[in-house]
């Protein structure tokens, strides 16, 4: 009697085996879904729905991919993430037609000035695009509203823009595309030049967004807000966080935006906010209470069901109000190192306070062996306070030597299986470095989809005793990117002899030197006997306000 296992994931129908591969990447349905038997081989050519994220495609496996897939299968499409690198993009272009992807529903793209932008804008003209990510890159104001102008010819319901947007753009884009649905700007401000009364159109036709959100990096009145609003009655969502930044007072004000709503947004029903308030340190300073009490009348609690909540905190140097919406769904980013940040007192709405703040975040922040000091310490178990989702990227910050549960503890806060990026801070008074792979094996065995780490410290000579540790990492295979500071060429030698899976590498060069550094390890390149490409990359080091550049070097490996 024979004892092989018979699987019988082959004897599914096609239709559920390609709701699994809606689950799957690309890269694990092309080089492991695809390899499993005959059936899985020829499901994998006819598969329609493939979302390709190409950022971390080696050259190689992006070269096999022009015969692996049919282009018009290919409905969501990824040339860049948040490091931009034009390499990528201008490989894709050379190689591939856009055309051909006559499916395309999707795009994730960056303008570097490196890119034929009357070569994108006519694609764009042309495609059948509903959704597109963009990063500007610094392109002119006329490029961009040339684009805006490109962006009318196509059917595109969602737009993305990831890079910095002012005030004056965000009006062109609403008076420009009146039929957009969703609108995101990851990056808006208001110029000092913008004028309110230029601004507005006499056009009787209006936006048809119904979900609309800025996140501010910088202050911007409630009236210039308003006038977005006028634009866009059938406005349905509106997100809008200044978190991290300074938001102007009339924002505060829960009456304005009560009659805002009532007269202007009649189809609103969802409205999340977070605003911080920075109190000066000399000068009129507004009712906080007064203002948080704005946001409790039964418009806001009963009608809408909206609650609001304020915390008072304090940091090393200074102190602010944050006011925001719960559970906190908008934000990009959160930073709970607790040796920065501590929440003095809350004031909340009339709810169920022994539940957790939900926080919808992508990138968290924290110190994690202090953040369980602060526990112990202080009656408020900020561990069971907040429950964070779909984060992708971790921020550790490493200022002394790790508790041996305190991964443990960090598993209870966040799914580690879903972290993609985790980038390592060490700062000076960290004691315990020469033990770094050690205190790091546990958190890489539960990050094991993890794609791309960065480790950085403070202090050249704590980089100096790291730089042995992170050679000696052993990477899972699945990781493709690593961002590290070597100290010489033999540095560079070691971790690519020793990291053979990685696809995307950036050498930081730590002394003072790193010019010559850059141009060896570019001189070197050619013996290692793989395909790749070489770019310049600028890390810049900040302290006490003064920030200073290093040139380090990024390689796309085969």
């Amino acid at each position: 009697m024979s004892n092989t296992n018979k699987s019988y994931l082959d004897t599914l129908p096609t239709e559920i085996l390609y709701r699994i591969c809606d689950g799957l990447d690309s890269e694990t349905i092309l080089f492991s879904f695809r390899r499993v038997c005959k059936r899985f081989h020829t499901i994998s050519k006819i598969y329609d729905r493939y979302r390709l994220d190409l950022c971390y495609f080696s050259m190689s496996d992006l070269r096999r991919m022009e015969y692996l897939i049919d282009p018009k299968n290919v409905t969501s499409l990824t040339l860049a993430n948040e490091d931009k690198s034009s390499g990528l993009m201008e490989y894709f272009l050379d190689h591939f037609s856009l055309r051909t992807f006559s499916r395309l529903d999707s795009m994730t793209f960056a303008l570097h000035h490196k890119i034929d932008f009357d070569r994108f804008a006519k694609f764009i003209e042309q495609s059948s695009l509903t959704t597109l990510s963009i990063w500007l890159c610094n392109y002119s104001l006329t490029s961009f509203q040339n684009l805006i102008e490109a962006l009318k010819s196509c059917r595109l319901k969602n737009l993305i823009i990831l890079d910095r947007v002012d005030w004056t753009s965000l009006m062109f884009i609403v008076n420009t595309l009146t039929d957009l649905q969703k609108l995101v700007l990851k990056s808006f401000h208001k110029q000092p030049y913008d004028n309110l009364a230029e601004s507005q159109v006499n056009s009787e036709e209006v936006s048809k967004l119904t979900s609309l959100s800025l996140n501010m990096k910088a202050e911007v009145e409630i009236q210039y807000i308003e006038s977005i609003l006028m634009r866009c009655p059938h406005l349905q969502c509106f997100q809008l966080d200044s978190s991290g930044n300074k938001a102007d007072k009339s924002l505060f004000d829960g009456h304005k935006w009560e009659n805002l709503i009532e007269t202007r947004l009649l189809l609103l029903k969802q409205f999340e906010f977070h605003f911080s308030y920075h109190p000066p340190r000399f000068g009129n300073i507004f009712d906080v209470d007064a203002s948080f009490e704005s946001f409790q009348t039964p418009f806001w609690r009963d009608r809408k069901q909206w609650f609001v909540r304020c915390d008072y905190v304090a940091s090393e140097d200074k102190k602010w109000y944050d006011v925001y919406t719960v559970p906190m769904n908008i934000r990009e980013e959160f930073d709970l190192s607790c040796h920065r940040m501590t929440i003095l007192d809350s004031m909340l709405p009339t709810m169920d306070e022994s539940k957790a703040n939900v926080v919808h975040v992508h990138r968290l922040t924290l110190n994690l062996n202090q953040l369980m000091i602060e526990n112990t310490q202080t009656r408020t178990n900020l561990l069971a306070k907040y429950q964070f989702r779909n984060v992708k990227e971790l921020v550790l910050i490493i200022d002394q030597e790790w508790s041996n549960d305190a991964i443990e503890c960090l598993s209870t806060m966040i799914v580690l299986s879903n972290l993609e990026k985790i980038h390592l801070k060490i700062e000076d008074k960290c004691k315990f470095v020469r033990d770094l792979y050690t205190k790091l094996k546990g958190l890489l065995k539960q990050a094991w989809d993890l794609r791309s780490l960065k480790i950085t410290s403070t202090n050249p000579r704590t980089r100096k005793q790291i730089i042995r540790d992170k050679i000696a990492l052993k990477l899972s295979r699945y990781t493709d990117e690593l961002d590290i500071e070597v100290q010489d060429l033999d540095d560079a030698k070691a971790i690519l002899q020793n990291e053979k899976y990685l696809s995307h590498l950036t050498f930081r060069p730590i002394l003072n030197d790193n010019v010559n550094l850059v141009h060896e390890i570019e001189d070197w390149l050619p013996h290692t006997k793989r395909h790749y490409t070489v770019e310049s990359a600028v890390n810049w080091l900040c302290d006490g306000g003064c920030c200073t550049s290093s040139k380090g070097v990024y390689i796309w490996l085969d």
